[in-house]
């Protein structure tokens, strides 16, 4: 299992209620993808590893790229 693999598993394992969807998820990582502020998929910013907190819907982007849902 890749390393990206084991966080989404231990994401889908959190309380759903707190779980954005792919959909909505793709989105945010897109966004991140494209931010100068990333580096080796965690935001400088923040600290946050972006591929985790990308599917947390209370989350929100330092920048202000995305917001909580």
């Amino acid at each position: 299992m890749s390393y990206d693999d084991w966080w989404t598993y231990m994401v889908k394992s959190v309380d759903v209620h707190l779980l954005l969807s792919t959909e909505k998820r793709n989105k945010r990582i897109d966004t991140c993808k494209q931010c100068d502020k990333l580096v080796k998929k965690h935001c400088v910013l923040c600290d946050c590893y972006m591929p985790l907190k990308t599917w947390i819907s209370i989350a929100d982007c330092p920048e202000n790229k995305w917001e909580k849902e």
